[in-house]
């Protein structure tokens, strides 16, 4: 029997092969005001592979908050263990370090530039 965990991780591989070449893009990242998408650079916690997700993102101050809904994201798991990761912001690869922030329903990733 396939868990519900399972069908949303296959979903979400899906998608991501789609949405992943528009997130490299320049025109994609959070600008002044609004929302963004960025492609998220961080090291497995397991494997100690690079691993690549598209994430949406906005603009405070210097910093980029990005976020998820589902609690068990493997980014926000491995930011947690590994910070140091990087954004693909205007589409060039920017290096940043990552704080993840609980919240009672899914996390935020503050992703300061280093």
């Amino acid at each position: 029997m396939t868990s519900l965990r399972s069908l949303q991780r296959d979903a979400f591989k899906v998608l991501n092969t789609f949405v992943e070449p528009i997130a490299r893009s320049p025109w994609s990242g959070p600008h002044v005001i609004g929302p963004g998408l960025v492609l998220l650079e961080t090291t497995g916690r397991k494997t100690g592979l690079i691993r690549q997700r598209p994430v949406l993102s906005f603009r405070v101050g210097d910093v980029l908050v990005a976020g998820s809904v589902r609690p068990s994201s493997d980014w926000i798991a491995n930011l947690r263990a590994r910070p140091k990761s990087s954004v693909w912001l205007d589409g060039e690869p920017v290096s940043t370090r990552g704080v993840v922030i609980p919240l009672p329903v899914g996390s935020v990733a503050a992703l300061r530039r280093q």
